[in-house]
């Protein structure tokens, strides 16, 4: 995306170097008649002005998009270097397997007044021993019983960041093949993980019911949409290329 804008703004320059230097050579090589260099000479002088201050221009473009993607590269890196994000990916996303799961959302809903003691005595129920010795924070979470915890807090805040990311490359600013190669883990946990998955199904269609609400990580999940599709058009082309090879090998 970027290389084609790149090449556009070459075309274009070169252009308006060529009509500069036609008519510069034209009025100093005597080409032109007299008459006619005193009609055009005003013209052509603004004409270098405007050159002179698209190119001006043109630069100050260039700077603002490479600070622009220079910032989405050093956001997208603190993924990487960040600790708070890494723990509590690696906590609330990562360590949470499928099959814990399902064990945790096959307990019966608990029913309660008090909000806090929901969230209390799930957290201590004798069938959640799986998060003995966890951390507040850290432990393994009920979607629909984790509302005012410190672990749907640290979540919720992941996904923003991971939703940031997703506005990026809805604008533009990064392709899908460069979030593959820097984030793609990352992106695939997020879209195979039962705990995000069928978190992030909940709130869509929590805020797809709400007319006058708006969808929290739509970019997300755009992202994770397109994520898939590269990855289905990757797998597609290496089992056209195997069955290439073995066509002609047999």
């Amino acid at each position: 995306m970027t290389n084609n804008k790149d090449n556009r703004r070459i075309v274009y320059i070169l252009g308006f170097i060529l009509i500069w230097a036609i008519v510069i050579v034209g009025l100093g090589s005597g080409l032109i008649e007299d008459s006619v260099r005193e009609k055009i000479e005003l013209p052509v002088t603004i004409f270098v002005a405007t050159i002179s201050i698209f190119f001006t221009l043109l630069e100050i473009q260039r700077n603002s998009e490479l600070q622009r993607a220079n910032f989405v590269k050093d956001y997208i890196a603190a993924l990487h270097i960040n600790d708070g994000l890494k723990t509590t990916f690696h906590e609330l996303i990562y360590l949470y397997k499928d099959d814990y799961f399902k064990l945790i959302h096959n307990n019966k809903p608990i029913e309660l007044s008090d909000a806090d003691k929901v969230l209390n005595t799930f957290f201590e129920l004798e069938e959640n021993k799986i998060n003995n010795g966890r951390k507040v924070g850290s432990r393994f979470y009920h979607l629909t019983q984790f509302q005012g915890s410190e672990e749907e807090r640290k979540l919720d805040s992941l996904l923003y960041y991971f939703d940031v990311i997703g506005y990026y490359y809805n604008k533009g600013l990064i392709s899908m093949t460069d979030i593959n190669g820097t984030i793609g883990y990352f992106v695939d946990c997020l879209s195979s993980r039962e705990c995000t998955k069928t978190y992030l199904e909940l709130i869509y269609k929590s805020g797809k019911n709400r007319s006058d609400a708006i969808i929290q990580f739509r970019y997300l999940n755009k992202m994770i949409k397109d994520f898939k599709k590269l990855g289905d058009n990757v797998a597609a082309k290496r089992i056209n290329n195997d069955e290439k090879i073995s066509n002609q090998t047999t």
